[in-house]
């Protein structure tokens, strides 16, 4: 049918905030298995893994174990969008991570604000938040 790739994720907004979610969350790469169940199934469309994963150390075990063809990356891009550059030895800074006890950025997307990392430094941070017209505690 065309179809590209499928992204494997789980969950609803409404879920997000439930404490058995909570606590997953935070456990790198929680979502790769529901992926490998998928991949299994449609052999022939790319599928692409996401949820927590981290390090490039886990989105290359992902990969290797067949769980995936490919990562998808969105809070830790957030927190360092040099991530892919660091992970390939392009950028040799150490990759700055997407706190795993946090979720300010998701907790700013359910009410409907503009998601901002905590990882952010504090000048990029309140120029963020000036841009989007918000007083500088954030929250």
């Amino acid at each position: 049918m065309g179809i590209a790739y499928l992204s494997v994720m789980a969950g609803t907004y409404d879920s997000f905030f439930l404490p058995e979610y909570l606590k997953e969350e935070r456990s790198e790469g929680y979502m790769a298995h529901f992926a490998e169940i998928i991949k299994k199934s449609v052999s022939k469309t790319p599928v692409i893994a996401a949820g927590r994963i981290q390090s490039p150390a886990t989105a290359e075990k992902v990969i290797q174990q067949g769980q995936a063809d490919l990562i998808g990356l969105a809070r830790v891009l957030f927190a360092d969008p040099l991530w892919p550059k660091k992970a390939r030895g392009e950028v040799s800074e150490p990759i700055v991570p997407c706190e795993s006890t946090c979720s300010l950025c998701m907790k700013r997307v359910g009410k409907g604000k503009p998601a901002f990392c905590s990882q952010w430094d504090k000048e990029r941070r309140e120029s963020f938040l000036r841009r989007v017209g918000e007083k500088q505690d954030g929250q």
